[in-house]
């Protein structure tokens, strides 16, 4: 399966950072996909959380069972890219990053955008 298909299919999502509650943005990705009939494999990854909507909870992705297909990053953007770089690694097609604090804040932002990027690698 090519990176845009495990993209626009995936069997497997990692959120990193998410959150037990669903009110919040970093809770919203477990409770919609398991809402809308998702019947991949769902991976939350918070390192202070057992399970998370009923799943088994990751502490890191390293720790995940497999390589998830996409990657839904929650963090702020000064580790953002710490995330990226780890799903890169073991081999996830994307990674999705709701996150503001790039080029459109300044110099600071853009070193932090060109950190995303490079974090990517061949994703």
């Amino acid at each position: 399966m090519d990176a845009i298909a495990r993209l626009l299919k995936p069997r497997s999502v990692a959120i990193i950072g998410a959150s037990a509650d669903a009110t919040k943005t970093a809770g919203r990705p477990v409770a919609y996909l398991r809402k809308h009939g998702f019947s991949g494999d769902i991976y939350p990854v918070n390192p202070r959380a057992e399970t998370i909507g009923g799943l088994p909870c990751y502490a890191d992705i390293a720790s995940l069972p497999a390589t998830p297909d996409v990657g839904i990053v929650l963090l702020g953007a000064e580790r953002a890219h710490l995330a990226v770089r780890d799903l890169a690694a073991r081999g996830t097609a994307a990674a999705i990053v709701l996150a503001s604090g790039y080029t459109e804040t300044g110099e600071e932002g853009a070193r932090r955008q060109q950190q995303l990027i490079e974090a990517a690698g061949g994703m």
